[in-house]
């Protein structure tokens, strides 16, 4: 990946609301699906975690692939929100607040730690009733778990997976970047690509057309909400 660090870490979730711009063409609506969760160690907190924080909910990963290996994903796991229609305008809406339109440190952002949901939205106030877990602003919630009440256990890795064995994962969605084309592509449970998107086309209007103002050299109306 170019010398682009692949960190490593772990975090959880409150309820999160809907965005109100719809994601990119062709996408389904969120099936309020009940969400899975890899098979492992961590299953039972895992299962207590989403009865409390996130009880209708898909679960997904992020991450990337290296040119010289592009069947072989680096990703983070996302606990809820993981339906495309979250996910891209999460994303793209990241992209371009957080990461100023730089894939690579999107991609920096995201494989820092696993997350209990990505929001754009969030802020260094925002609080989690959970241990071990906090806001990274403009981000997301990070994930952690507990052995006990007081103890929480250590960070995970990123995870590793070719996406021949993505079904083995558990998830219903892959989402992995490309630093080089700003585009995500999605992939379903059983590592099948079924779209990929500029992440400029997955941004809310306003911020569309503000990118589009600023490649032509031109200024933004002021005044246009996020």
């Amino acid at each position: 990946m170019d010398g682009m660090a692949i960190p490593a870490g772990l975090g959880r979730r409150k309820q999160f609301a809907r965005q109100p711009w719809q994601a990119c063409p062709g996408l389904p609506h969120h099936p309020n699906a009940p969400g899975r969760r890899k098979a492992g160690g961590r299953t039972h907190f895992i299962r207590l975690l989403l009865k409390e924080s996130c009880p209708v909910s898909s679960h997904c990963y992020v991450g990337v692939t290296e040119a010289d290996q592009p069947r072989l994903a680096h990703a983070r796991f996302v606990l809820c929100d993981g339906h495309p229609s979250v996910i891209l305008p999460s994303l793209a809406a990241t992209w371009a607040r957080h990461a100023h339109y730089d894939t690579r440190a999107l991609v920096t952002a995201i494989l820092a730690c696993d997350w209990q949901y990505l929001d754009p939205d969030i802020t260094a106030a925002t609080r989690s009733p959970f241990a071990g877990q906090h806001p990274v602003p403009g981000v997301g919630m990070t994930l952690a778990s507990t052995c006990t009440e007081e103890t929480v256990d250590a960070p995970e890795p990123v995870t590793v997976f070719p996406l021949s064995h993505a079904r083995h994962l558990d998830v219903e969605w892959i989402y992995l970047l490309d630093p080089d084309t700003a585009t995500v592509a999605v992939h379903t449970d059983d590592g099948s690509l079924v779209a990929r998107y500029p992440l400029s086309g997955c941004l809310p209007l306003p911020a569309a057309a503000n990118r589009c103002m600023a490649e032509l050299g031109g200024t933004a109306a002021a005044g246009v909400p996020w």
